[in-house]
């Protein structure tokens, strides 16, 4: 038991991963955006980069996306 104990301990605090921590908003062209700090990694994930390809724009060129006011993130 004097061993258990110590062992199951650091093995805890090995599987142990931090959650993710959201970290500030940054401006950008076209609008903000919010990045994740996940084991040491600052990651922005969703910015929309062209407008959606439906419609008149099927098998057309890239269109911007229009600005956005609500942060993406």
């Amino acid at each position: 038991m004097k061993i258990a104990l110590p062992v199951l301990a650091t093995i805890a605090l090995l599987c142990a991963r931090p959650a993710a921590a959201q970290i500030g908003i940054v401006s950008v062209t076209g609008g903000r955006v919010q990045g994740v700090t996940a084991d040491g990694v600052t990651s922005f994930k969703g910015i929309p980069f062209a407008a959606p390809p439906v419609g008149n724009l099927r098998w057309q060129g890239l269109v911007s996306s229009p600005a956005r006011d609500a942060p993406v993130g």
